[in-house]
């Protein structure tokens, strides 16, 4: 009788024990991302809720605010904030059939707690908004993500202005290390 409980215990949970996320780089969801918002909810209904548009860091908007759905929590993958009206965010967003969606769920919506972005699985204290905003806006100006793999940054601005960049300390370096090193990888 200990034997089958054992074994029915060990059925039931062991699809919880291999249930893992995968998650999306930083720099990927920030290259990858169609639409990249600062923004505050105005109302939520059923699966989506309207977000203002309060700054435009990359991307088209289809007007000041814009639908987004609501990505389904799941065991390795919850919100840690409520989403509610009033509530600010960063949203790393992709388009399809259905409209917006933040990237790879929980990596596409940030969280903006005191002008700060809250801690995050990547980071361990609060970043000021203004320094992650500044980061994607140099990254994205002067980075195109192309489908060719022999591509590299500095193909797209002078060697200089990176190596200022790289030399500095703000999000955009550590951006651009990043990236640099997913590539040296491939």
């Amino acid at each position: 009788m200990r034997k089958q409980l054992l074994i029915v215990l060990l059925v039931c949970t062991s699809g919880q024990l291999l249930a893992r996320k995968v998650r999306m780089s930083i720099q990927d969801a920030i290259l990858t991302a169609e639409l990249i918002v600062v923004g505050t909810i105005a109302d939520t209904a059923g699966d989506t809720y309207t977000l203002t548009i309060d700054e435009l860091v990359h991307g088209q908007p289809d007007g000041p605010n814009i639908r987004v759905r609501k990505w389904k929590e799941w065991t390795c993958d919850l919100r840690n904030f409520k989403i509610e009206q009033g509530q600010r965010l960063v949203l790393l967003l992709k388009r399809d059939s259905l409209g917006y969606a933040p990237i790879n769920e929980s990596t596409g919506e940030i969280v903006i707690r005191n002008d700060s972005l809250a801690p995050h699985y990547q980071r361990v204290r609060p970043m000021p908004l203004a320094d992650f905003t500044e980061g994607i806006r140099i990254v994205r100006c002067h980075y195109k993500p192309d489908p060719a793999p022999t591509q590299k940054m500095g193909e797209f601005c002078s060697q200089l202005h990176w190596d200022a960049v790289r030399r500095s300390d703000g999000f955009a370096a550590v951006l651009i290390r990043k990236i640099e090193y997913d590539e040296s990888r491939r």
